[in-house]
């Protein structure tokens, strides 16, 4: 008998079964990775715009003024986008006056907003 060289069909098919089903696999992994990444993207950016808000807060000279920082932007420059909503909370009992400031960003990209808190004693 003659010995054959080179691979049967059956063995060509199952390689190509192997090689779609990994390459199905990898595409799967490439859509995910792309989609946290941007995620991660956007996220960043939201948290550096509620960071921003917070420390100029925190640098107001007077605490009666803390008050005017208590808006909606629907538009920020420069990021289109992006929503911060700025809050301020007063607490002012017997023994206690301090404000709560609460910033909220969000992206319709985001699957929750990136909201971060501080409080301010009275100065």
């Amino acid at each position: 008998m003659k010995r054959r060289s080179g691979m049967t069909l059956i063995e060509v098919m199952i390689a190509l079964v192997i090689l779609t089903g990994a390459l199905l696999g990898m595409g799967k992994f490439i859509t995910s990775f792309s989609h946290a990444t941007s995620d991660g993207a956007l996220s960043s950016v939201a948290s550096d715009l509620v960071l921003d808000r917070l420390e100029t807060i925190k640098g107001s000279t007077s605490y009666a003024a803390l008050d005017a920082y208590a808006v909606t932007e629907s538009a920020i420059t420069g990021f289109a986008g992006y929503k911060r909503v700025t809050q301020v909370a007063r607490t002012l009992d017997g023994t206690q006056d301090y404000k709560a400031i609460t910033v909220t960003v969000s992206n319709p990209g985001l699957t929750t907003p990136v909201k971060k808190s501080t409080i301010i004693a009275a100065f």
